[in-house]
């Protein structure tokens, strides 16, 4: 059974415009926190070391990059520059979690107490989150070792995890991976069609500097959660 895209996006546009606050606000202030978290970074670079734009403009000018990061972070500036960027790294990990799963899920289910305070969600449980990213992470990256194609199927055999660890707190990371998988058998390709549909929408957000994502991104999202029920409802079907 091949999923309707249109229906889904069509559920996603309805769901977002129930909401209050609509999630071009809450997506809003989601990418001004972001922001403000570079922002942060680029700052403490510049005091401890050197800023990442002054990092960019070097290497564009030619200068290995290897000099450079070797200047930017040596010494105890360095380590400080390291240590402050791991950690916006990762309340940027749990912010995205918040925003792109937990209140996507929320936005698709109609929920209409969906709201700012979603986008915090990833810090009640921040362990499971962190390391379901990092494990994802080195997934993909070994299977790309091998082939870039290899490291999109991992990445499409992983999508659900992190819907399957908000729906299910409990749920240990390694048996949310496991789950993944299972539910993606015989749906990754339906997933990259469907990604492969908002081509347009990016396109259009690179061409108005990324200002349109504050509406394509709850827009993708709520469309890929709805994607996540459907997968979800046909594997039960199926038995699984």
């Amino acid at each position: 059974m091949t999923c309707d895209r249109k229906l889904l996006k069509r559920e996603a546009k309805a769901a977002m415009h129930e909401m209050n606050p609509r999630p071009v606000v809450v997506g809003i202030v989601y990418f001004v926190i972001g922001v403000v978290l570079h922002l942060i970074a680029n700052g403490i670079g510049a005091c401890f070391g050197m800023s990442f734009w002054r990092m960019a403009r070097l290497i564009g000018q030619g200068v290995p990059s290897y000099i450079v990061y070797a200047n930017a972070f040596r010494g105890v500036g360095g380590a400080v520059v390291i240590f402050v960027s791991i950690i916006i790294v990762l309340v940027g990990a749990l912010l995205a979690f918040g925003f792109g799963t937990v209140y996507a899920l929320r936005v698709a289910r109609h929920d209409t107490a969906a709201g700012f305070p979603d986008l915090l969600a990833g810090f009640h449980q921040p362990g499971r989150i962190i390391l379901a990213d990092i494990v994802m992470f080195i997934f993909i990256y070994l299977w790309s070792l091998l082939l870039i194609f290899p490291g999109i199927i991992a990445a499409y055999r992983l999508r659900m995890t992190l819907y399957l660890l908000a729906d299910h707190p409990e749920l240990p990371v390694m048996e949310a991976l496991r789950q993944s998988r299972l539910l993606m058998k015989g749906f990754k390709g339906q997933a990259f069609w469907l990604d492969l549909s908002f081509l347009g929408w990016f396109l259009l957000c690179a061409v108005t500097g990324g200002i349109l994502m504050i509406y394509v991104a709850p827009y993708y999202q709520t469309t890929a959660a709805n994607f996540y029920f459907y997968v979800r409802n046909n594997q039960q079907n199926r038995g699984m």
